[in-house]
């Protein structure tokens, strides 16, 4: 039986002094996906070592990614214009074949430092069952550090369509333009 959660939330303005008071009703909904993950002998080391979890989790209610740690036995730095595989210390079991996993760059690296996934969405078939490992890029000018722990992408779970392909003798063409046809005006 799913539970509905309640939560009181108090909204106060500059000076203390509380604008909004609700209490809301927070539903329980059953998980749209069941995703078995194994930890590497490496992670599950970290984990102690750092005294960090390295299981998935969303920062905050309904965030869309979960981030992905560097699973390395010492730090990397990483030279400007340079690449490297960073391996996650996690294999992931889909148990429906409808869903895959995008690996996609954290916004906070991007743009402080320039740090890119090269692949970007990298794709997580339902059909791999190997470790995960991140392809990073370094477009910045200067190195980049990257310790044994840190969050260095994200994973979200993405729905895949069933298509169903029809090919035709010839497509009508429309009068919309390619790269760069709207401007950016």
């Amino acid at each position: 039986m799913n539970v509905d959660e309640t939560k009181d939330i108090k909204i106060y303005d500059e000076d203390g002094i509380i604008v909004l008071e609700t209490h809301t009703l927070i539903p329980n909904i059953p998980a749209d996906l069941l995703v078995n993950i194994e930890k590497t002998e490496d992670a599950k080391n970290l984990e102690k070592e750092l005294d960090i979890s390295w299981n998935l989790v969303q920062h905050h209610t309904y965030d869309a990614g979960f981030d992905l740690r560097a699973c390395i036995p010492y730090q990397i730095v990483l030279g400007s214009g340079r690449s490297t595989i960073i391996a996650t210390g996690l294999h992931f079991h889909m148990l429906s074949p409808y869903w895959e996993i995008q690996i996609r760059p954290r916004s906070g690296l991007a743009a402080k430092y320039n740090i890119m996934i090269t692949n970007s969405p990298g794709t997580i078939d339902h059909g791999y069952r190997e470790e995960v490992k991140i392809i990073i890029y370094n477009a910045g000018r200067d190195q980049f550090q990257i310790n044994p722990g840190d969050r260095i992408a994200q994973a979200c779970f993405r729905m895949i369509p069933v298509v169903e392909f029809n090919y035709v003798d010839k497509i009508e063409k429309t009068e919309r333009g390619g790269f760069g046809s709207s401007g950016i005006k």
